[in-house]
């Protein structure tokens, strides 16, 4: 069995918390491939580096009059098989279940708590069979993030 990367764009307008969604994700063994600030940049970067797996904020800064639930539209109807990890702060958990409600491969609340990454993990190992990590892979405390 061939051994993949998952090819990841992380779409979030807190540097922070980029930061944090790409240290859990690298130690999944994933390559975070591209990260977007805005929903333009995100929708940009899309179509450039081709995504496995898109991790999208749902209070990302809207630009060009896309939103968060139009670019989740846009990539759905683009790549309907595209993994779509939505990642919302406390003040938007309503929103989450809109986007459940139209595809999304799951939510991710913050503050994010070591529990967080570990449903991150099981929904990939799910997803992408090849990926090299399993029950004995070291998973690093998770830091808090919110908004």
């Amino acid at each position: 069995m061939q051994i993949m990367s998952v090819r990841v764009l992380i779409v979030e307008d807190s540097v922070v918390t980029r930061d944090i969604l790409r240290h859990h994700l690298e130690c999944l063994c994933c390559s975070v491939v591209a990260e977007a600030e805005n929903t333009l940049q995100a929708l940009d970067l899309f179509h450039t580096v081709k995504p496995d797996l898109v991790t999208l904020d749902a209070g990302v800064t809207q630009t060009g009059g896309i939103g968060a639930m139009a670019l989740f539209r846009i990539m759905r109807n683009e790549s309907p098989e595209l993994p779509i990890l939505v990642v919302s702060g406390l003040a938007y958990p309503d929103g989450c279940k809109s986007f459940l409600k139209e595809g999304a491969l799951d939510y991710l609340m913050k503050p994010f708590n070591a529990q967080s990454f570990e449903k991150v993990r099981n929904r990939l190992t799910a997803l992408f069979p090849t990926l090299p990590f399993g029950l004995h892979a070291a998973m690093p405390d998770a830091v808090g993030a919110g908004r």
